[in-house]
Formats: C-alpha cells, sequence, structure tokens
C-alpha cells in the first residue's frame, strides 16, 4: 500500500540530492568567502596607501627638518666661531698688556738673598718674577680653556632652544 504525501526515493535519490544540497552548500560558502577575500583585498590596499602617504609624508617632514637643523648648526657655528675670535682677541690683548708691563719699569728690584731678621724674608727677585710669569701664563691658559668651553656651551644651548 501506498501512503500520500510521502516522497519515496531508492537510496541513490537521496544520495543525490544530499550530494546537491552539500555542492550547494559549499558553492555559497565560497562565494561568501570570495567576497570576503575581495572586501579585505580592497583594505589592505587602502591601508597600503595610507601608510605610503604617511610614509612619504613623514621623510618630507624629515628632510625639512634636517635641512632646518643644519641652517641653524651652520648659524650657531657661525656664532660660536666669532664668540671664539673675540675671546682671542681679548687674550691677545691681555698678553699684550702684560708683555709691555713686563718690559717696562715694572720689574721688581733687585735684594739682597738674606735677611738680617728671622720677620723678614727675601727673595730671589728673577726667580720670583718668573715664577709670577709661570703662574700668570698657567691661570691664562686654565681661563682660556674655560671661556672656550663656556662658549661651546653657550652656543650649544642656543642650537638647541632653537630647535
Amino acid at each position: 500500500m501506498r501512503q500520500r504525501g510521502f516522497f519515496t526515493l531508492p537510496i541513490m535519490g537521496w544520495a543525490a540530492v544530499a550530494a546537491g544540497v552539500v555542492i550547494l552548500g559549499l558553492g555559497i560558502a565560497v562565494k561568501v568567502q570570495t567576497a570576503r577575500l575581495d572586501a579585505v583585498k580592497a583594505e589592505y590596499a587602502t591601508f597600503k596607501a595610507e601608510v605610503k602617504v604617511l610614509g612619504d609624508a613623514a621623510i618630507a617632514a624629515a628632510k625639512v627638518r634636517e635641512a632646518e637643523d643644519k641652517q641653524r648648526k651652520e648659524k650657531a657655528d657661525a656664532q660660536n666661531a666669532k664668540s671664539r675670535r673675540d675671546l682671542d682677541g681679548l687674550y691677545a690683548a691681555y698678553r699684550s698688556l702684560r708683555d709691555q708691563r713686563r718690559s717696562g719699569s715694572g720689574e721688581m728690584s733687585t735684594t739682597a738673598t738674606f735677611t738680617p731678621s728671622a720677620d723678614r724674608t727675601c727673595f730671589d727677585s728673577k726667580a720670583l718674577a718668573e715664577s709670577i710669569r709661570g703662574y700668570e701664563t698657567g691661570v691664562l691658559g686654565v681661563i682660556e680653556q674655560g671661556d672656550s668651553a663656556i662658549a661651546d656651551l653657550n652656543s650649544a644651548k642656543k642650537w638647541a632652544q632653537m630647535r
């Protein structure tokens, strides 16, 4: 007897229907995944273009900053060279004055190298004058080095403040 409303198929028919459903499902899955892949590719291309634009802008900004830094460094170096020239002139004038003082009547008079009393001390005037000259020369060298270092430091500070 045959039942109404029930569709009967042989086993191979059911297998064919199942295969069709699987193939249809896989086809839909492939379409969905392809659409997602295309969306990701488009998003990646956009991202890549944005990064390239940002990278090019950063490179251009770095070149501009580098040029500005170079210009500021040249200006600071020029100022530093002027400061050093000024100091050299100042110390040359000081040496000239010192040498004029030495060559004039500013030398100590010769005195006896012994004293009759322990309350007074006498020195060899030539040795004392030479020692004082050596001391002045040494002190002047230290002052020159310090002033050069100060000039360099001030130039570096100005350059840093310009940045």
